[in-house]
């Protein structure tokens, strides 16, 4: 089970990426993937 948890971070990480390179403000991409601020600036680097 925790496998598939990793994985549906991996995939919500990859999806909020693609957001973000779209021109998604933070907040929008933080309200529709439930990640934090901390975890994606993180990815945005």
């Amino acid at each position: 089970n925790e496998g598939k948890l990793e994985g549906e971070r991996e995939a919500t990480l990859k999806i909020a990426r693609t957001m973000l390179k779209n021109g998604l403000d933070l907040s929008s991409v933080m309200k529709m993937t439930g990640l934090t601020a901390d975890e994606l600036e993180q990815i945005r680097h």
